[in-house]
């Protein structure tokens, strides 16, 4: 998909623009619509009938940075989620004796709803929830590489290149996996990044991660559509650095373009009043871009 901003998508993004106010979009409270046999079903750890595309060679042999522990652990399933017409695969990775191990203690009935009503929000703000087919929850806690703190959740990609045109493109895991310290009961409900008080920590990384994937999916990463519309980035020696004197949204946008956009449509996917007032041209950008997906899946914006 290639993104555009087309007259019509201008003057339809105004329109609901002016709509604003009346948005739905403005809570971050998750629907409680489940019955008690819903959670009753997440209760034992089977082998699954298929490996995950992580685990197949072929995405392998283009994943890179992949965490060294990752080929030590064994995945098991306790279930599956539907949101919508899809059907998400719940899954944990561990040691091979990891029935005989606390792993409820991370996968709780209250993560569980809080992740089932982050990706009922998510389906019902881009028309679906696109790429992803598996949610992981890994029992070992590694330490994210950008920031030297313990690492919440990790959209695993795999990378291949033409080598007639040198174009490098992405392909999605269609899995979110999520570490100890995201779902932890000390961790999960606090302000998303320390600086978003009405999105949780746990919300916020499946958000951050969902974008993750369905940016790979869509094969493009947006970042020349973001770093023309948005100012503040420079490509210098070899990497990008954040040279503006505008704060960013969340301290995780620094890190690099991409993180920069993905952060902005976590934001905007559940507080779109704090872009709007405090980063307008990133609102906007947001704005335009779920309104394209929405318009290419034949549905309104709700309002």
């Amino acid at each position: 998909m290639i993104f555009f901003v087309s007259l019509k998508n201008i003057l339809y993004t105004i329109q609901l623009l002016l709509n604003l106010s009346s948005s739905h979009m403005t809570t971050s409270r998750l629907p409680e619509f489940r019955t008690a046999s819903f959670f009753d079903s997440f209760h034992s750890l089977n082998t699954p009938d298929h490996p995950a595309s992580w685990q197949e060679e072929a995405f392998q042999s283009g994943w890179k940075n992949k965490p060294d522990f990752f080929d030590t652990l064994h995945r098991f399933s306790f279930g599956t989620m539907s949101i919508g017409d899809t059907v998400v695969n719940m899954t944990v990775l561990g040691t091979e004796d990891l029935a005989h191990q606390s792993w409820k203690q991370c996968v709780t009935q209250e993560v569980i709803q809080d992740i089932d009503g982050t990706l009922q929000h998510i389906a019902k703000q881009c028309a679906s929830i696109h790429a992803l087919r598996e949610i992981s929850f890994c029992m070992s806690q590694p330490i994210n590489p950008e920031n030297k703190q313990p690492a919440n959740g990790y959209a695993p990609v795999s990378i291949s290149q033409d080598h007639e045109t040198g174009q490098s493109f992405e392909t999605p895991s269609g899995v979110i996996i999520l570490f100890p310290h995201v779902v932890d009961a000390v961790h999960a409900h606090e302000p998303y990044r320390g600086v978003i008080p009405e999105l949780s920590h746990i919300q916020g990384i499946v958000t951050h991660e969902w974008v993750h994937q369905f940016m790979a999916a869509e094969g493009t990463s947006f970042c020349d559509e973001w770093l023309s519309f948005v100012p503040g980035w420079e490509y210098i020696q070899g990497k990008y650095v954040y040279t503006a004197e505008e704060s960013l949204p969340t301290p995780y946008c620094s890190h690099n373009p991409v993180d920069d956009f993905v952060e902005c449509m976590t934001i905007y996917l559940w507080q779109p009043e704090l872009l709007e007032v405090n980063h307008p041209e990133r609102f906007f950008f947001c704005k335009e871009f779920v309104s394209f997906l929405q318009e290419s899946a034949g549905v309104e914006e709700h309002a």
